[in-house]
């Protein structure tokens, strides 16, 4: 009897699990797709320029970190993209105002922006699992694991002095076993927002954990941890904060890069702020004083005005994002040169 070999074998798992099967080929036609943050910091952190497709992320912080912030913006640019978006407010916490600040008027739409606030965490997954499943959205948004409530805790007979241990991590398990392949296989980006609890299990010194279980942790592909630094001023007024990230996991890009974000309570994130300060932290614009340089052309004496400056020279700009993303993700540095010449003589 001959021996089976190899390609035999090779063969016959084209033919039964072609479906399954990884190439080379397969990954150059299905290159990572992104979706803008909002943020360029981030977006050049992540590597990609936002947060990946068929993957999981989660962003999670203290309270008023830029969380929901964050999520709208993110919203915001895949409906620039094309894509639907369905946000599930498991805390109750947003209305269309809010909604309408950041994403605009198509926030209105609800066939594009769909925003649902289910009252028992099992309708929040039930309602996350048939969104995937209906091929409709590009962009879904749980907003937050840890405010959803199980069924159990509302029941009539249960007090408030029933306990209700792991029922969360077990539920989202069950979802994320379930859901895990159509998140890929319909090509979709999945946001979970995630708020931080006091670790009580540490006596010696305070520390944080996540709600959700450790399979949570372990499908993500991104983890966003944000902290508010400081608070944004203008004159006496506080008209933002400045929000630290800092991604503590990334299967797309090396991890544990960190920045801040400009986000404003009126508008959202402020990119032009955002661009700026990432630069200069760079050294790719150059700052003396209160004045703005890049290459030799003075963008201005104060933000306001490098703003400004760059918002009329978007060729400027381009070429500063450029060198940006060239020093963060390790581009040959001949890029950069190139750029620079092109700046000179611009």
């Amino acid at each position: 009897m001959a021996k089976k070999t190899n390609i035999d074998f090779y063969e016959q798992l084209e033919e039964t699990y072609s479906d399954y099967l990884r190439t080379a080929e397969k990954d150059a036609e299905h290159k990572i797709k992104a979706i803008p943050t909002g943020s360029f910091s981030l977006d050049t952190s992540l590597g990609i320029g936002g947060i990946p497709m068929r993957k999981f992320t989660e962003i999670y912080g203290a309270e008023s970190s830029g969380k929901t912030t964050l999520a709208l913006t993110i919203s915001k640019n895949a409906l620039e993209l094309g894509y639907n978006v369905l946000y599930v407010d498991a805390e109750q916490a947003i209305d269309f105002d809010r909604a309408q600040a950041i994403i605009g008027d198509v926030a209105l739409d609800n066939k594009k922006f769909v925003l649902l606030q289910p009252e028992i965490m099992e309708s929040a997954l039930q309602i996350c699992e048939d969104g995937i499943r209906s091929k409709n959205f590009g962009l879904i948004v749980l907003d937050s694991i840890a405010a959803m409530t199980p069924r159990e805790m509302k029941r009539e007979d249960k007090t408030l002095n029933d306990s209700f241990p792991f029922i969360l991590a077990k539920k989202l398990t069950v979802f994320l076993q379930r859901n895990a392949y159509d998140i890929n296989f319909y090509d979709l980006a999945f946001v979970g927002v995630n708020q931080v609890r006091d670790d009580t299990s540490n006596t010696f010194y305070k520390t944080y954990s996540t709600p959700g279980g450790h399979q949570w942790k372990h499908l993500l592909a991104v983890r966003i941890m944000l902290s508010k630094m400081s608070d944004i001023k203008q004159s006496d007024d506080t008209i933002g904060i400045l929000s630290k990230f800092l991604i503590k996991k990334s299967k797309i890009a090396p991890p544990f890069r960190s920045f801040t974000i400009p986000m404003m309570f009126e508008t959202g994130i402020d990119e032009y702020r955002d661009i700026i300060e990432f630069a200069v932290s760079l050294g790719v614009i150059m700052k003396a004083s209160s004045t703005y340089m890049f290459n030799d052309v003075n963008l201005g004496k104060g933000m306001n005005k490098a703003i400004e400056y760059l918002k009329s020279n978007k060729d400027t700009l381009d070429i500063i994002k450029d060198l940006c993303y060239t020093i963060i993700n390790n581009k040959s540095i001949e890029i950069k040169e190139e750029l620079i010449e092109e700046a000179d003589n611009g």
